[in-house]
């Protein structure tokens, strides 16, 4: 009888232990899956900030090349201007000599 019941103890003793060990095997499922979310959420909130970052960075440069457009532009047409005028003038002096002469005729 006696050793009946010291099987019975250990079987006892020994469904205790699994029970402890399947709750903690559980709770450590439970905390790394936690701790996997938090490191998700932490990774994307990084990754939208280095997103947001670069787009910042993408459109001052962007703003720099359009200003850089605009000013060659200018300086292109300021040349095209100074350029015309002289010509502006020998063609005005032209067509007016033009209409003096044929209303002279």
């Amino acid at each position: 009888m006696e050793l009946i019941e010291q099987v019975k103890q250990a079987e006892a003793r020994a469904e205790e232990k699994k029970l402890a060990a399947q709750a903690r095997a559980k709770q450590i499922t439970s905390d790394a899956a936690a701790e996997g979310r938090a490191l998700r959420e932490s990774m994307s909130a990084e990754t939208r900030r280095q997103v947001e970052q670069v787009l910042a960075e993408a459109r001052a440069e962007g703003e720099r090349e359009a200003q850089k457009i605009a000013q060659k532009t200018d300086e292109t047409c300021e040349l095209i201007r100074r350029s015309a005028e002289p010509k502006l003038e020998t063609a005005v002096d032209l067509i007016v000599s033009e209409v003096v002469e044929g209303s002279c005729q």
